[in-house]
């Protein structure tokens, strides 16, 4: 299953980046595809991070963004689920929140995993992209989530074939 790792960056810490590794690394660990804005848009976030607070309202600045946003949201539509990783960061950034939304629109499934947030604090749109049995605290819980779309999924697939 192809799966969008949505996490803090803009506003990310030390912490949230091992928390994006420990995710990457279980969900690859399990088969799963997976695509990791961080990792595809390393060249580009290079570019922009060497000259961010100078160029910030320029065009130079908003294309490298245009860039990334539109890269970004290809693959949340090419992607089978999202697994997010909720966390402070993601409270002070828009990416993850507009990603939410896109993958809710085309009635894609997401997994929140908020080891560190409480969800409490989140804003209500997060509740209103995602059902809350597929938010939970613990990686194990949140990789069984991931497991158990999987299996609808391809039991959605072998009715499909069936009738």
């Amino acid at each position: 299953m192809r799966i969008y790792l949505a996490h803090a960056i803009e506003a990310g810490t030390a912490s949230d980046n091992i928390l994006a590794e420990e995710a990457y690394s279980s969900l690859k660990a399990n088969g799963h595809d997976i695509f990791d804005p961080v990792e595809e848009n390393e060249q580009a976030m290079g570019a922009l991070a060497a000259d961010k607070l100078a160029v910030k309202t320029s065009n130079q600045h908003s294309g490298y963004v245009r860039l990334i946003v539109e890269n970004d949201l290809q693959a949340v539509a090419k992607s089978d689920m999202l697994f997010v990783i909720y966390s402070k960061g993601v409270r002070k950034g828009a990416g993850v929140h507009g990603e939410m939304t896109l993958a809710a629109y085309l009635m894609k499934p997401i997994v929140v995993w908020h080891p560190n947030y409480d969800m409490k604090k989140a804003p209500d749109w997060v509740f209103g992209c995602c059902h809350p049995k597929f938010m939970n605290k613990d990686l194990a819980e949140s990789l069984k989530a991931v497991d158990f779309i999987e299996s609808m999924r391809s039991l959605q697939e072998t009715i499909q074939k069936t009738s």
